[in-house]
């Protein structure tokens, strides 16, 4: 998903280049009303590389090299990790708000006349 989504905006990014050097992106609809729907991209492919080398890691514990149980730290206790898991979701849905709101005033105010 990660490495999809990198050249999706990678494309993206050169075509649009591409039609500004040739004086075109201001008449090109389709592509600028296919724009707004990429912007979540980027993000969605941070939390999919993130998840992928997170799971990544289990199948060493699954493969015998290191159990299950020995790779859990017993000085961590289940309400701290519960606590810790509510407080970064609180700051994800906290910035990722801001974000929709942010991008949302900026399309919004349109783009500045020169």
């Amino acid at each position: 998903v990660m490495i999809a989504f990198g050249f999706i905006l990678l494309g993206t990014g050169a075509l649009c280049t591409l039609l500004l050097v040739m004086r075109k992106l201001d008449n090109s609809g389709i592509l600028l009303k296919f724009l707004p729907l990429i912007l979540p991209l980027p993000y969605i492919a941070t939390e999919a590389g993130w998840i992928g080398a997170e799971i990544g890691r289990q199948p060493w514990t699954i493969y015998g090299l290191l159990k299950t149980p020995l790779a859990v730290s017993p000085m961590i206790s289940a309400t701290q990790v519960g606590i810790s898991v509510t407080l970064l979701s609180v700051c994800y849905i906290t910035f990722v708000s801001l974000f929709v709101v942010a991008v949302k005033r900026l399309a919004e105010a349109g783009p500045e006349t020169i």
